[in-house]
Formats: structure tokens, C-alpha cells, sequence
């Protein structure tokens, strides 16, 4: 299914491996998760060092 940006990086966030394609000028090429602004914290529940 097509979803928003914020969408795609929550939906995501725990399956960091999948590839991802953003539709762009009349086809889907791929684009990375951290392209679209999905940040992983390691460690601390999942959030960010206090």
C-alpha cells in the first residue's frame, strides 16, 4: 500500500532491512529508510540517549 513519509518510518522502524521505492517522475526507484528521516536508537527502549 502507498503511505506517507512519517507512515513508512513508523510502519518500519523495526524492519530496517526492507527496501522501500518512492514513486518519482513516472516510476518507483528505490530509496533508503533514512532517506525518508527513519532515525534507530539502539539501546534505551528504542528512543534516543537521555
Amino acid at each position: 500500500p502507498a503511505l506517507c513519509q512519517s507512515c513508512i518510518c513508523e510502519v518500519h522502524q523495526h524492519l530496517p532491512f526492507h527496501q522501500i521505492k518512492k514513486w518519482s517522475q513516472g516510476f518507483f526507484p528505490r530509496c533508503s529508510l533514512a532517506s525518508l528521516g527513519l532515525e534507530i536508537h539502539l539501546g534505551h527502549g528504542g528512543v534516543p540517549c537521555p
